[in-house]
């Protein structure tokens, strides 16, 4: 058997702090990170005034900021779709863990310890097998009549970049007679094969039981392999979050959000080193009953059509049929160059992307493009970001035709917040800060008002 490190790719991104906002927003994942892909090649232009977007209707958790340029119009707050009647808490957070492998494994009580995407911070657990499996127990004592469990690995990379730790193969099972973890009865609930991505969800019945396994058996494989004990690639694994679903209706998560982006997507959610700053820590502070569950997809380099793509091809909403909000921010790269937004027919693509979200039953909202400066004269940096705004109008289009709630407005904040960009496109560790606070803020309407 073969047992390596898993891939150290993984490279560990600053965490975010996104505000929601109803205004102008753009963001973009800030400065390139060796191992995941780093900016999108080129960078973005002003693209006009206006300060950074205050809270939607209903306050948000910040307070706000200074006035945006235009603003996401909402006629009424009490009929937008996606609207968060009751809370879905994590539970697994400090319960006991006990986890096994085909090495020994060590600090699984991290785990559970609400900290992410810090590649020193995972639990390895070597390569596992289906004769020899790598395993992750979690007793969340009885109550929960219905659970969401997420998995992610260490990886603060592209979402479809896998070589992190991400399980191969694996299974879920329930118990509710075992004493350690081990021992007892056990009955599978989910079962995956050839998984790829490295963050996923699973939704299912609790009723009567106690215990929750991760049952992993295959490892990624190499491009050189087949999956099993010849992969060159172990699984790790950064943080087990198990939600009781027990009071949300027909228990079906209603705090639930699937980040879709580009690079700066993708910069902004894996996590943060810095406790407090990220989305769903945000809302928590402000609401303690609440507490998202939150799965980031964004994979730098792309554009609108990919994104199209994720969803039509990729299955990204299969693959976590229980995220009922769809929070996009693609537009960055569609506008790279001063495109003209009908030539790339951005608003085509981007109303077949809501429409896809939209006929599964799912809320998109639309985050409005970053601002992105221009490099100075000189500097051999090129530019071409001053198309921006005619990109947001149309944002402003599909918000308002569709009806959706208000994403934030990170042109409006990185406009009178330069100083938070990293390389004039990619935000800087405040600005993914920033980011954070900026989505938590917009999302405030959805949750009942104090």
């Amino acid at each position: 058997m073969k047992t390596t490190m898993a891939a150290s790719g993984a490279t560990l991104i600053a965490a975010a702090g996104l505000a929601l906002a109803c205004g102008t927003g753009h963001g973009h994942l800030g400065g390139p990170t060796a191992a995941n892909g780093g900016a999108d090649d080129g960078s973005e232009a002003p693209g006009g005034d206006g300060g950074a977007g205050g809270a939607g209707p209903g306050g948000g958790v910040s307070g706000g900021g200074a006035d945006a340029g235009p603003a996401c119009v909402v006629n009424d707050p009490d009929k937008l779709p996606g609207r968060i009647p009751a809370p879905n808490p994590i539970i697994s957070q400090g319960r006991p863990v006990v986890a096994g492998g085909p090495i020994a494994v060590e600090n699984q009580d991290q785990l559970v310890d609400g900290l992410r995407s810090n590649w020193y911070h995972g639990t390895d657990f070597g390569v596992p097998s289906e004769s020899e499996p790598a395993w992750a127990a979690i007793d969340l004592g009885e109550g929960p009549s219905r659970v969401l469990l997420i998995w992610r690995d260490p990886n603060a990379g592209a979402y479809t970049a896998v070589t992190g730790g991400a399980p191969y193969d694996y299974h879920l099972d329930t118990s509710a007679d075992s004493t350690d973890g081990e021992d007892g009865t056990w009955d599978t609930v989910a079962t995956v094969t050839a998984n790829p991505v490295h963050v996923r969800e699973h939704a299912f019945d609790f009723s009567g039981q106690r215990w929750v396994k991760l049952v992993m058996t295959a490892a990624q494989p190499s491009p050189e392999t087949d999956a099993g004990t010849d992969s060159t690639y172990s699984v790790a694994l950064d943080e087990i979050s198990v939600f009781d679903l027990s009071e949300t209706e027909d228990g079906d998560p209603a705090d639930s959000w699937l980040f879709m982006g580009d690079s700066i997507t993708q910069g902004a959610f894996p996590a943060t080193a810095i406790g407090g700053t990220r989305f769903d820590e945000l809302i928590h502070a402000a609401r303690p009953d609440y507490y998202p569950a939150m799965v980031p997809a964004g994979i730098t380099s792309e554009l609108a059509t990919d994104g199209v793509r994720h969803i039509v091809e990729d299955r990204f909403l299969e693959l976590n049929p229980d995220m009922l909000h769809v929070a996009i921010g693609y537009g960055t790269n569609d506008s790279w160059g001063n495109n003209d937004p009908v030539s790339v027919g951005f608003e085509e693509t981007m109303e077949t992307l809501v429409k896809a979200v939209l006929d599964v039953g799912r809320v998109p909202i639309l985050a409005r493009i970053p601002y992105a400066c221009e490099p100075d004269a000189g500097s051999g940096t090129p530019g071409g970001h001053l198309t921006i705004p005619r990109f947001n109008d149309i944002i402003d289009r599909l918000q308002a035709k569709y009806e959706l709630p208000c994403g934030p407005d990170l042109y409006g904040w990185f406009a009178a917040h330069p100083e938070q960009l990293g390389d004039c496109v990619h935000p800087n560790q405040t600005g993914y800060e920033e980011m954070n606070r900026l989505w938590a803020d917009a999302a405030s309407v959805l949750y009942p008002s104090e």
